[in-house]
């Protein structure tokens, strides 16, 4: 009920209910949809799934531009920030297809991102701040989980699709300072979504090296959760209004860790 089949200038996922009159659509929203259409594809080799996953491909690059150096805009005629969020999973959602169509073009997207990524909202530590602002040209230093998995994510897959080792140094590059940033005393940041996305990437990175101690930091994290910040109906949240993004987030964590012990059976 979101789709914009004939919305210029191309289709895609609006924030509101298109029946009611749509919304303002982001770039970010339509890409996270579109990795769900890619891993569904990838599952059940349905056409549909990969038919849809390469219109919000075209609907994102028409959020692309040459101002400052390249990279996407977060909001669709907002042209005023280019956020880490709104191009890391447009870098995967490019790898994805790639992956399933062996298009030259797809791979080609993802390394133009993902370079104009680092060059432009790396931070020192190896992290990646949220923004870049324009016209001025400030950086949002902010740092969120799910940016830093998005990326840690992108590099792991430009590794097994490359066979370029720089990409796999710079994943676990990524893993080390993130680990050590945003877990305290066995804890993440309160969004338990942008957790997750951030637990995909290292799940990814897992794969190849098959280095436990970061999935044991997310056993931790996901005992601690359930120990502490879970309610007497056994919903997750540390306030007093529930999010069902919240519930999924977690959901998806422990599925994700389920399937991490599956794998060391």
């Amino acid at each position: 009920q979101y789709y914009s089949p004939s919305k210029p200038p191309s289709a895609g996922y609006d924030s509101y209910v298109a029946g009611d009159g749509g919304g303002d659509r982001f770039y970010d929203d339509n890409q996270w949809i579109g990795l769900a259409y890619t891993d569904a594809y990838q599952r059940t080799k349905k056409p549909t799934y990969l038919q849809m996953a390469t219109t919000i491909y075209r609907f994102m690059l028409t959020g692309y531009d040459t101002v400052s150096g390249g990279g996407m805009y977060w909001q669709e005629f907002h042209n005023n920030s280019k956020n880490t969020c709104s191009n890391g999973p447009g870098i995967l959602l490019a790898l994805q297809l790639y992956r399933s169509t062996h298009e030259k073009k797809y791979i080609d997207t993802a390394i133009l991102l993902y370079n104009w990524v680092n060059a432009h909202l790396q931070s020192p530590d190896g992290l990646y701040f949220d923004a870049l602002k324009l016209p001025s040209g400030k950086i949002d230093e902010r740092k969120y989980t799910y940016n830093t998995g998005t990326m840690l994510q992108s590099a792991v897959l430009l590794y097994q699709l490359t066979g370029k080792d720089q990409y796999l140094s710079q994943a676990k590059s990524i893993a080390e300072q993130s680990a050590r940033y945003f877990f305290k005393d066995g804890l993440l940041p309160g969004n338990y979504w942008f957790n997750a996305v951030l637990m995909r990437g290292y799940v990814e990175l897992y794969k190849i090296d098959k280095q436990q101690t970061y999935m044991q930091l997310f056993k931790k994290y996901l005992d601690a959760v359930w120990d502490h910040q879970r309610d007497e109906q056994g919903l997750i949240g540390t306030k007093q209004v529930k999010t069902l993004l919240d519930q999924a987030g977690y959901l998806e964590m422990l599925a994700r860790m389920a399937a991490y012990f599956q794998s060391r059976d």
